[in-house]
């Protein structure tokens, strides 16, 4: 008997995700990469006695997911449990039980952080509680507090902290973000978006190295027991104060030195964040490139740096105003019309100077002056497949979707987002503004390339989860939304898989179970094309594949 392959599955449903979707029974793998697909006859003549056989038992396999959108060491730092989880917290009691809780055990540092917390409470007689920065200060009086909101774009702070700062901060324009004020005129702990947050994060403590690949390794176990074996990150200068560390240039030079140790355990692709302190604005984006020490004699089948990442509007920046309700943009300007000047013209430099952009876009007026921006850049600089990607794009309309696909704009969404918080969005901006939210399936047959993340920590990264609500429509609240835009089952699971590496321009290299790409591989404990679409979220990965060796088994 000869030595063969190193691994094959048999017994298998594999769902190749090909261009055709095609089915097959068994795999061969051969130093890291996919050698054959086909039948189980086929496929076990290539056994040899060093060859390691998983029999699948009928079980379904797909691609690995690539997870087009993630914070991931901040995951990994909420995750840990060594800071505070307060994404439960709905009252003022629960905030306070967590943060006691907290104090008590040995994972208390002479500082605190929580991630997830409301801002905005309910009190014991059910009536509306602020969180503000006297009640964190009575409560924290002589440790430095800090806690983000569920979004990430907004952070509150007590006393200790504002104590540290060394400028006034209650008139900042508008690319550098803003603070809350009290009724004199006075810090009420209440920051806003990354330039503020910087500002404000110089000032608190940051993470080591080691902590910082402790939470790294920990979020990637964490992935690949959800068959997640690559992701897109973002991380650079515009984050090198936010959350101690979790943002910064360092996690990039982190991730070099984990893949140099062969202890990297994901593929990570890197949204460079440019923007020098966090600031939105033409000059400090591209300063903020100029000056980034790229890491040298990169393997990017592990780690990649071609994307720039901006940010177009925090609160979404719809078109028109709903309920009193309109958002704001991030980047410079004294008005919306100079806003959107400002983020054209910096789309539009990137693209010259060679570089995809995925931009942050949520509200209607962000997406319209972004994809505007992509076509008049193509058009004076063609043929340069950059695949630009519009990033979230809640409010994106069809005729969006008519000129994205024909001028090779990608969307990068979050149907995890929808789970969770659909009925929030739907509160705020009503069916009359907005009546086909997420209709994903839609702009797929409109030719767009969607590709699927998680956003966590925001959100959970069960890819699952997010899937199931792609073709139900079911939310975490249990109500179904629309059902008529769920999407086919195989869309959804292209958007998590092929889409995701079409977006990082490596379908040549993953997201397919095909002859010659990476065999980076998942099996499931369930059939999800048979089962009822509403237990797709509790179906399990049972095994996972990277690089040809497996790196979990349940």
């Amino acid at each position: 008997m000869s030595q063969g392959v190193d691994l094959v599955i048999i017994n298998a449903k594999v769902a190749t995700v090909d261009k055709d979707f095609s089915f097959a029974e068994a795999i061969a793998i051969l130093k890291g990469r996919i050698v054959a697909v086909g039948s189980n006859e086929a496929i076990k003549r290539k056994i040899g006695h060093q060859t390691r056989v998983i029999d699948a038992d009928n079980k379904l396999v797909l691609p690995a997911v690539h997870d087009a959108h993630i914070h991931a060491t901040h995951t990994g730092m909420l995750i840990s449990g060594d800071f505070l989880n307060l994404f439960e917290s709905k009252t003022k009691c629960d905030f306070d039980k967590q943060l006691d809780a907290h104090l008590c055990t040995e994972k208390n540092r002479d500082w605190i952080y929580g991630i997830g917390c409301q801002f905005e409470l309910s009190d014991e007689n059910n009536q509306s509680f602020s969180l503000s920065k006297s009640y964190l200060t009575d409560r924290i009086p002589e440790k430095m507090a800090s806690f983000s909101d569920f979004s990430l774009h907004n952070l509150i702070v007590n006393q200790s902290v504002i104590d540290k700062l060394e400028m006034n901060l209650t008139n900042l324009p508008s690319e550098v973000g803003r603070v809350g004020l009290d009724d004199q005129g006075d810090l009420n702990g209440i920051i806003f978006e990354w330039g503020a947050m910087n500002l404000v994060g110089k000032h608190l403590p940051q993470l080591s190295d080691e902590e910082l690949k402790k939470y790294i390794l920990l979020v990637q176990s964490h992935l690949l027991q959800n068959g997640i074996t690559s992701y897109t990150d973002i991380l650079g200068p515009g984050g090198e104060h936010l959350f101690h560390g979790a943002w910064s240039s360092r996690i990039i030079q982190l991730y070099k030195e984990l893949h140099d140790e062969n202890k990297l355990l994901a593929r990570v692709s890197v949204d460079l964040f440019a923007a020098k302190d966090g600031i939105h604005s033409f000059e400090h984006i591209i300063a903020g490139i100029e000056e980034f020490e790229f890491p040298v004699s990169l393997d990017k089948s592990w780690l990649k740096i071609d994307t720039i990442k901006l940010f177009g509007d925090s609160s979404p920046c719809i078109r028109t105003a709903c309920n009193g309700y309109h958002g704001e943009l991030t980047f410079a300007g004294n008005n919306i019309e100079q806003q959107i000047a400002e983020l054209k013209k910096t789309i539009i430099e990137l693209h010259c100077l060679g570089w995809q952009v995925g931009i942050h876009a949520i509200g209607g007026k962000t997406i319209d002056a972004a994809i505007d921006a992509f076509c008049y850049a193509e058009k004076i600089m063609p043929n340069k497949d950059l695949r630009h990607f519009i990033i979230h794009g809640d409010d994106l309309t069809i005729n969006n979707a008519k000129i994205m696909a024909k001028n090779n704009i990608l969307l990068s969404c979050q149907p995890v987002a929808g789970y969770c918080i659909i009925d929030g969005i739907k509160q705020l901006i009503s069916d009359e503004y907005n009546a086909k939210l997420f209709d994903w399936q839609s702009y797929i047959n409109e030719g767009v390339t969607v590709a699927a993340g998680s956003d966590a920590c925001c959100f959970p990264f069960n890819w699952l989860e997010g899937l199931e609500f792609t073709v139900t429509r079911r939310a975490k609240n249990n109500k179904v939304y629309q059902a008529e835009l769920a999407c086919n089952i195989e869309d959804a699971i292209r958007m998590y898989t092929i889409n995701g590496a079409i977006q990082e321009h490596l379908e040549d290299e993953l997201g397919s179970i095909e002859i010659g790409k990476f065999a980076d591989i998942q099996i499931l404990s369930h059939d999800i094309f048979t089962i009822p679409p509403d237990q797709i979220g509790k179906t399990k990965v049972v095994t996972t594949i990277c690089n040809g060796k497996v790196v979990y088994e349940r």
